[in-house]
């Protein structure tokens, strides 16, 4: 969707005057799984002249800026460009470790639709710090990503109180101020 089959081509860099068989697949791959988008890469021989590469690109799950350029970030916490609509925006320092930009996209993930539609944006501090603010000002501290759902489930119900912050950092046992 968002890597286009002639930026593929290109930096898949296959020499067309070799034999299918003399074509080192395993190169190949790797070239192609250099662009930050895609998460893996198949590189397949078809006989008698064929060569198949067929990507699997990642799956966008928040916004985060660097540098002043806005990137999408995955599960996994590796940058790239990709699609952006819909997206929550993490804000975080430079410096934010691949292991923290993680977490912070698992909490993005999680958020179902109706809580969603009310995030400013996640302010990630490390690995375990993580808040989610409200567009009305309110702050739901999370903690690390760890059970995620059920975090997002207890700040929802606690959200329809008055609290200002609600801290659902151990889920069973919330607390509001």
């Amino acid at each position: 969707e968002s890597v286009t089959t002639k930026r593929v081509v290109r930096v898949a860099q296959v020499p067309i005057d070799r034999q299918l068989a003399r074509l080192d697949v395993d190169a190949i791959r790797a070239r192609v799984e250099s662009i930050a988008a895609i998460g893996s890469a198949e590189v397949s021989r078809s006989w008698p002249h064929t060569l198949a590469i067929e990507i699997t690109e990642r799956v966008p799950a928040a916004i985060v800026e660097r540098s002043g350029r806005p990137l999408t970030v995955d599960l996994e916490g590796v940058l790239f460009d990709g699609p952006r609509a819909g997206l929550v925006r993490i804000q975080t320092h430079d410096e934010a470790s691949v292991q923290a930009l993680a977490q912070g996209a698992r909490v993005a993930a999680s958020l179902p639709d109706s809580l969603r539609s009310r995030v400013s944006h996640i302010e990630l501090e490390s690995i375990d710090k993580i808040e989610v603010r409200l567009k009305d000002g309110r702050r739901i501290v999370w903690g690390s990503a760890a059970n995620s759902s059920q975090k997002a489930e207890v700040a929802e119900a606690l959200l329809r109180g008055k609290a200002r912050v609600v801290d659902v950092t151990v889920p069973g046992r919330p607390t509001t101020r």
